[in-house]
């Protein structure tokens, strides 16, 4: 799918199925499987349908702010598996770096 047509569904989204959209999200974090794709997704989701999200706080719609803080939670756990082997790999490779000089 291209990204205007990408761009095109997340815009096309009615509000009422934005708790859904986001809990596929969390899904799809889950499989520990393309986290850069999630992101992508959310942030233009939250840019398009941002003045939905402020509204729906404002109203108390806990659905959506029970998924959000779901998909939160879980990116979080996620982010930090991701840290923690991204510093294992900058400390081998420092020790590389200084074993080879």
């Amino acid at each position: 799918m291209s990204v205007s047509a990408i761009d095109f569904q997340l815009r096309a989204l009615p509000a009422d199925v934005l708790p859904r959209f986001f809990k596929m999200l969390t899904e799809v974090l889950k499989t520990k499987k393309n986290f850069d794709l999630v992101q992508a997704y959310l942030a233009a989701a939250i840019k398009i349908h941002r003045a939905t999200l402020w509204l729906g706080e404002e109203n108390g719609e806990d659905e959506l702010a029970k998924v959000l803080e779901e998909l939160s939670t879980e990116e979080e756990c996620i982010w930090s598996d991701y840290d923690q082997v991204m510093v294992e790999n900058a400390s081998v490779t420092l020790w590389v770096k200084n074993a080879l000089l």
